[in-house]
């Protein structure tokens, strides 16, 4: 069975991002569901490997976490 990010945990992660002052927001890829996540840079660059520790610290209650598709990539893939 995918993994898969819902629309609610996707708000939440959006606010953890904007209650740390990220100017990131993150959105899901595809119709049905998120089994793969996008990062949109909203203003100032951040370092993408903390982005990926923070949206991975709130997934871990899920049993998920997010991997880039590649080095520094903000196209993630849900596991």
């Amino acid at each position: 069975m995918a993994k898969i990010v819902d629309v609610n945990k996707i708000f939440e992660i959006n606010q953890l991002l904007k209650e740390k002052g990220i100017a990131y927001s993150l959105h899901s890829v595809g119709a049905c569901g998120a089994e793969f996540v996008e990062l949109k840079q909203d203003g100032e660059a951040h370092d993408v490997n903390e982005l990926y520790a923070i949206i991975n610290a709130y997934l871990k209650d899920y049993f998920m976490q997010v991997e880039p598709v590649k080095p520094g990539a903000l196209l993630l893939k849900v596991v």
